[in-house]
């Protein structure tokens, strides 16, 4: 019985095997296929008469930017005051409310109403001189009113 068995497998692996290479899917591609041009209307070949064309029109001239003029900064401005000498910066703005030493360097603290600003100063050759400056409010929930800070410090300086 298990010889037939074997042989009944056997001649269906063959009858299987002939079938399917006798079908298209399984085999072997015989050629690539070649590109087939599209067809082009003779109406889209003629040539365009190009006498009854018009040149594209010239851009017009770019207006020259206008400058928006900028706010014109006080000269006794903290933004100013970078490379202020120290006996400069006391005579502007009057002496620290509060001076500490760091290092080498200082910073002055200036307490006004609306804000408070930190001149930091460092010695630049044999004198101390402003290299940076900070202004923050008061309140520290609060963000910065610098129109209302600058006030403050144009009245300090016109005070006696």
């Amino acid at each position: 019985m298990s010889i037939k068995l074997t042989m009944f497998r056997g001649l269906g692996a063959v009858f299987l095997l002939g079938t399917l290479s006798a079908c298209p899917f399984f085999a072997p591609p015989t050629a690539l296929p070649t590109h087939i041009a599209a067809e082009i209307p003779e109406s889209s070949l003629t040539l365009l008469d190009t006498g009854n064309l018009a040149p594209p029109p010239k851009p017009l001239p770019k207006a020259a930017p206008q400058a928006v003029p900028k706010a014109a900064t006080p000269r006794n401005a903290p933004a100013n005051s970078i490379g202020w000498k120290r006996a400069e910066l006391t005579k502007i703005f009057g002496e620290a409310d509060y001076i500490r030493q760091d290092g080498v360097g200082e910073v002055h603290q200036y307490r006004l109403e609306h804000c408070i600003i930190d001149f930091t100063l460092y010695p630049v050759g044999a004198q101390l001189e402003v290299i940076a400056w900070h202004g923050r409010s008061r309140q520290q929930t609060e963000d910065i009113d610098s129109a209302a800070c600058t006030s403050d410090l144009e009245n300090r300086q016109t005070k006696p």
